[in-house]
Order: C-alpha cells, then sequence, then structure tokens
C-alpha cells in the first residue's frame, strides 16, 4: 500500500528547487561579473604597460592585482615547476614557473608560461 504526499508538500518542494535554481543562477552572474573584471584589469595593465618596481608584486596588500613589473635580478638555481594538463585551443600542455630572485626584495614566482 502506497501513500501519496498532500499536493501542498509537492509544491512546497517544486518552488524550494526552483529557488535554489535561481539562487545558483544568481551566484553563476556574479562570478561571471568578477572574472569579467578580473579580465579587464589584466587588460587595462597590458595596454597600458606602465613598469612598477618588482617590489610592488611581493607586496601582500596588492596580492590581488595586477601590475606591470620591471627589475633585474636573476632566476633561482631551482628547477622549473611544471603544472600538468593544462590546455589550450583543445591542445596539452604544461604551464612553467621559476622562482626570480631580485635584486632588492622577496624572491617571487614566475609564470613562464604555457608549452605544448
Amino acid at each position: 500500500m502506497s501513500r501519496r504526499l498532500p499536493s501542498w508538500a509537492g509544491w512546497g518542494l517544486a518552488l524550494a528547487v526552483a529557488a535554489a535554481c535561481c539562487g545558483l543562477g544568481t551566484w553563476q552572474l556574479q562570478r561571471m561579473h568578477a572574472k569579467q573584471a578580473l579580465l579587464d584589469a589584466s587588460a587595462q595593465v597590458l595596454a597600458e604597460r606602465r613598469p612598477q618596481p618588482l617590489a610592488l608584486a611581493a607586496d601582500p596588500a596588492r596580492a590581488r592585482g595586477y601590475d606591470w613589473a620591471s627589475g633585474r635580478g636573476r632566476f633561482a638555481d631551482l628547477p622549473a615547476v611544471l603544472l600538468d594538463n593544462q590546455n589550450r585551443d583543445s591542445r596539452p600542455g604544461v604551464r612553467a614557473y621559476r622562482v626570480f630572485e631580485p635584486e632588492d626584495g622577496l624572491p617571487l614566482l614566475v609564470d613562464l608560461g604555457w608549452l605544448p
């Protein structure tokens, strides 16, 4: 013998699912706007190409900012760190990183780019 839920319970469940989907859609839109703001900020820095000192790149208060940095130093005598399973235009590859030691300031992790 099966018991049926009252009709109000079904409607309540349907409304809860609809509200959850609306909340998820709003969250995705917020993520889209935040990502677009990051892309716009990096595009502006690339367009201006106004060099900043490397010490600015090591400032924790500027961790979320984008800057075009310039300075002297050398790469540390350490091997590159390769981040595997990176795709670009449907081609597999790796991203390479190295530690850079500026003449003045803290060491920085430098993104050397993507390699097929």
